[in-house]
């Protein structure tokens, strides 16, 4: 009952305060159509080089010598694939691939430092400028990029020990949920972060984001599912519509998608709030 009476009061606020959310609505939007168009800008640009890679991959497997018999040595059996035609190709989109993170970082940082800025100012009444607030909640996301870089490099090499080692430590899908489950963890303390960026600096903050994240795992852990949970029933319904409408997901993206990201940063700074 104290955590629906927390979101009821969270949505009273940012009821009240709608018009000075306006501009962060705006630039969720902007953040939106930027994304689409550069996500489509680097997908066209690599297409070429993936496609010769699916076709490169699609012959040689076709040229896998068959064993005839189970006794014969495996390593009696001759197969080259061409790395000559394969490796600037691959090379290629591994450079199409930084490029786009490279960009969309930035422009995550540019302009959702705005976003978390304004909604902090709205929620906190505390103003701060936005080249410092950038300066903080840059570099806050890049160390938050290493960790998940860093985990996900490490989920690989437990993933291949378990699919391709000479003994499965544990079953795979039991790697996939605990991989799910440690991203969704980093989720929620990243988003912490984001609440206290106002507050304090890189270092401090850090340390802070897990003391707030484990004393207020009654209020900002339920809001956090709620957000997650809200999210996934739009995903549903915009993939839905897109069945049987070309417009219909259009239209629910800028009536349901777009206002919950601006809402849902507000309901959680409120669950979250340190004090």
């Amino acid at each position: 009952m104290r955590f629906l009476a927390s979101i009821q009061a969270s949505f009273k606020l940012i009821f009240k305060e709608r018009r000075r959310l306006v501009p962060v609505l705006l630039l969720d939007l902007t953040f939106l159509v930027l994304f689409a168009l550069v996500h489509t800008f680097i997908v066209l640009q690599a297409l070429p080089d993936l496609s010769a890679i699916n076709q490169l991959v699609a012959q040689e497997s076709q040229n896998v010598p068959q064993m005839p018999d189970a006794d014969i040595d495996p390593s009696h059996l001759q197969f080259s694939f061409p790395m000559e035609s394969f490796q600037p190709r691959y090379a290629a989109v591994l450079e199409y691939t930084a490029i786009y993170l490279a960009i969309m970082f930035m422009l995550y940082n540019l302009l959702f430092a705005f976003a978390w800025l304004r909604t902090s100012t709205v929620c906190r009444r505390r103003p701060m400028p936005y080249w410092a607030y950038l300066k903080r909640f840059l570099i806050v996301n890049a160390i938050w990029a290493l960790v998940f870089l860093l985990g996900s490099y490490a989920m690989i090499l437990v993933s291949a020990a378990t699919m391709f080692g000479e003994v499965a430590l544990v079953s795979q899908w039991v790697v996939d949920a605990a991989g799910a489950l440690l991203g969704v963890l980093l989720l929620y303390f990243v988003m912490i972060s984001h609440t206290l960026v106002i507050d304090r600096k890189v270092f401090p903050l850090l340390k802070k984001t897990f003391v707030v994240g484990v004393k207020k795992i009654a209020s900002a852990g339920p809001a956090f599912l709620l957000i997650l949970l809200v999210y996934y029933a739009i995903f549903q319904l915009i993939s839905l519509a897109s069945l049987s409408s070309a417009l219909l997901p259009f239209v629910l993206l800028m009536l349901l998608f777009l206002p919950w990201m601006t809402a849902s940063r507000a309901l959680f700074m409120l669950a979250a709030e340190p004090r």
